[in-house]
């Protein structure tokens, strides 16, 4: 039974991939690879761009680094700071 499910599974993977259209980047020609650097660059400007725009205008930025944009900040009520009174202490 374990062997029929793994099979189905494979399959079921192989046929995902037929479905594919997108080339790899392993397959990609060297002209290729380089239109897609330029690409990348283009957007990592962009988004410097936006962030700085956003820095600027006092916006909140969600994220604190590029690797936290995958994970966005969160920020909970336990741990919120009002000048006044200090870090509040949630009691519950």
């Amino acid at each position: 039974m374990l062997e029929r499910q793994l099979e189905k599974e494979r399959k079921h993977g192989q046929a995902l991939q037929a479905l594919r259209t997108e080339p790899s980047h392993e397959k990609l020609s060297f002209s290729d690879l380089k239109s897609l650097c330029e690409a990348l660059e283009a957007a990592d400007e962009e988004v410097e761009r936006v962030a700085s725009q956003l820095l600027e205008a006092n916006k909140v930025f969600p994220y604190q680094t590029i690797g936290s944009a995958f994970a966005p900040l969160i920020v909970r009520e336990s741990t919120s700071f009002n000048s006044n009174e200090g870090p509040s202490q949630s009691s519950e």
